[in-house]
């Protein structure tokens, strides 16, 4: 039975992930108070501030954010991220939320810049940085 699971992430900036999220093509909907997620197999009825509707993916259900004290943590169908399929990529959004970060990091200082960026045949992406 399709079921959402918490899913540990250790997204911390919002706005990083939001930009993460879009970066990667997918449509991104903010609730302030928290938006029960759609599954129409799933008995619990997690609740998230930022939402990946299912449409985006072709999802069993929804790919949820919620705001925690310690950051975000993540509410996903197992059929859509974990050991059934990959609809979601969170893998990428894990190397791209890293990449944003970085960035905004480097942009928030004229110390430093980054010098080249390029994809390895992993699949990794690598960022040398240079001291200005």
């Amino acid at each position: 039975m399709s079921e959402f699971k918490v899913v540990e992430v250790v997204f911390k900036d919002e706005n990083v992930l939001i930009k993460s999220l879009k970066d990667l093509g997918y449509d991104v909907n903010i609730h302030k108070e928290g938006k029960t997620l759609e599954n129409g197999y799933s008995r619990s009825k997690p609740k998230a501030h930022i939402v990946v509707p299912k449409r985006c993916f072709q999802g069993m259900g929804d790919i949820g954010f919620e705001r925690t004290k310690k950051g975000f943590v993540m509410h996903a169908d197992d059929y859509d991220w974990g050991s059934h399929g990959h609809k979601f990529h969170l893998k990428k959004l894990n190397m791209t939320y890293s990449e944003n970060k970085l960035k905004k990091v480097v942009n928030s200082t004229s110390r430093y810049s980054i010098s080249s960026r390029k994809e390895n045949k992993k699949g990794q992406i690598e960022i040398q940085l240079r001291v200005n």
